[in-house]
């Protein structure tokens, strides 16, 4: 506005009045001044702090799902029980049955394909405000929030459904891959210090999951959330 302002002055009174000496160009020149002492300082600051949020989502990701990492989850996992109404959470820990045999057959790139494909179930399947990562390796985690045992259970079931009946393309090739998953159910936990606890009760079902076959969901002992699980 008030470059146009200035164009104005200096079509109706010519190059006088760009002197120095006229109001307008005095207020012109300290709103350039101000311009540029403040405006670059704000770029700088609003460029690092884009940075910087990148930089933290970069570092709360897996970079090959872009499913949450184990800080992403316990970051998510704080912030979700230090709010005022939280309720407790469920963790699934969800695992690709014969990963390795997978590698080491149609080789890393079909076991990348593989690893993308499950995380795209656990984004699709998971209901909105759930956690869904990667923890490393072929092992995935689900974490149930503002559910019951029931509700936990039937996710569990859901996602080792869908993993088992959709085909996975590899690049490259016109072969097919299906894979199944094991998957363990924890206790409900209700605080963020608890989820390592919740862990170690999702994996001691899942090993025992695997030992009686795979491709099956099991619950910690004594989780009464499903009218199968034990107890």
């Amino acid at each position: 506005m008030l470059n146009a302002i200035k164009f104005v002055k200096i079509v109706d009174g010519g190059l006088p009045a760009l002197h120095m000496d006229s109001q307008f160009q005095m207020v012109f020149y300290i709103y350039m001044s101000s311009l540029a002492t403040v405006l670059p300082p704000a770029i700088v600051w609003l460029v690092l702090r884009r940075l910087t949020d990148d930089l933290r989502s970069m570092a709360a990701r897996d970079p090959l799902t872009q499913l949450l990492n184990r800080r992403g989850l316990s970051e998510a996992l704080q912030q979700h029980f230090h709010s005022r109404h939280a309720t407790p959470a469920y963790l699934l820990l969800v695992d690709i049955d014969h990963f390795k045999r997978i590698n080491d057959t149609y080789g890393h790139h079909a076991g990348d394909a593989v690893l993308c494909q499950v995380a795209k179930v656990l984004r699709a399947t998971v209901r909105r405000g759930d956690l869904a990562g990667r923890i490393g390796g072929e092992e995935f985690v689900a974490i149930c929030l503002d559910t019951d045992g029931v509700g936990a259970a039937h996710l569990a079931e859901r996602l080792r459904s869908v993993i088992e009946s959709q085909a996975i393309h590899v690049a490259g090739s016109d072969h097919l891959l299906h894979c199944t998953a094991t998957i363990g159910v924890s206790h409900h936990f209700a605080s963020p210090h608890a989820w390592e606890g919740a862990m170690r009760e999702a994996d001691a079902a899942l090993y025992r999951g695997k030992a009686a076959g795979r491709n099956r969901v099991e619950w910690a002992e004594g989780f009464h959330g499903h009218a199968g699980a034990p107890g």
